[in-house]
């Protein structure tokens, strides 16, 4: 489990399906090197494209490495795709998707940044 901010704003807001900008339903990482956010999707799926709402400031979402594969262990799974060190205009939404579809059970988020966070308040996963 990241480390997270509060109990309000756990993992699972990322998946929860209510598609939103405010800060307190978003998964919100603690302050800390390199924070992550990881989901266990329990089978594999292969996957052409991420949808991404960040907080409605872009606040914590800067220069990502999108990962996804059937490691648990973030490091071990090829790159989805990445986001660079630039903060996206507010209210933005954003489309990831790798050259060819990935198969994978496991998906994370890791900020490349130190002494940060990372947020991010809903993810959809589009089968290929």
């Amino acid at each position: 489990m990241p480390s997270i901010y509060s109990v309000n704003n756990a993992e699972y807001q990322a998946t929860n399906g209510y598609y939103c900008y405010k800060y307190d339903s978003c998964s919100v990482t603690k302050i800390m090197s390199n924070p992550w956010w990881k989901a266990d999707l329990q089978k594999e799926y292969f996957v052409s494209a991420l949808i991404v709402k960040p907080r409605d400031d872009n606040f914590d979402f800067n220069n990502i490495e999108i990962r996804f594969g059937n490691s648990p262990t973030i490091s071990q799974n090829p790159v989805f795709d990445t986001y660079p060190g630039s903060t996206p205009p507010a209210g933005t939404v954003l489309t990831f998707k790798p050259p060819n579809p990935i198969e994978g059970r496991y998906l994370s988020f890791q900020s490349l940044n130190t002494n940060a966070a990372f947020s991010m308040c809903e993810v959809q996963i589009i089968e290929a």
